[in-house]
């Protein structure tokens, strides 16, 4: 299992996925990876990640990351182009669909119900 290997402390992360290196910022106290054994798992997660992975072909675009954002919390998915964040957004839009891992917004699940989930969100793309 790969997970996006971090350094640092308080609100910057160093990290680095797939050979990438990036700035992970949170924004939000209650936006919080599931893997920080430190913190209990939110109850009020809108949006739910877990060990998602994503390939294209031989390439691998997203390897195994696990997060949640809570419900209000602003959060920003940020990286250098090629890190996966659009493909990790497709895929919680229901766009595309996830090799490995678990996806829910809202409580919806957007590879079963992406008719349900456009009903419950709204995406403006920049």
């Amino acid at each position: 299992m790969t997970f996006i290997t971090c350094a640092g402390g308080g609100d910057d992360l160093y990290c680095q996925l797939a050979g990438t290196r990036f700035i992970l910022r949170w924004v939000a106290a209650n936006s919080i990876p599931h893997n920080d054994k430190k913190r209990p798992k939110m109850p009020d997660a809108i949006i739910e990640v877990n060990n998602f992975r994503k390939r294209y072909g031989s390439f691998t675009a997203v390897d195994g990351i696990t997060f949640e954002v809570g419900r209000g919390a602003i959060f920003g998915l940020l990286g250098p182009n090629g890190a996966g964040q659009t493909t990790t957004l497709e895929c919680l839009e229901g766009i595309r669909t996830p090799d490995e891992g678990v996806l829910r917004v809202a409580g919806i699940d957007p590879t079963r119900d992406p008719r349900r989930l456009r009903t419950a969100i709204g995406v403006q793309l920049q």
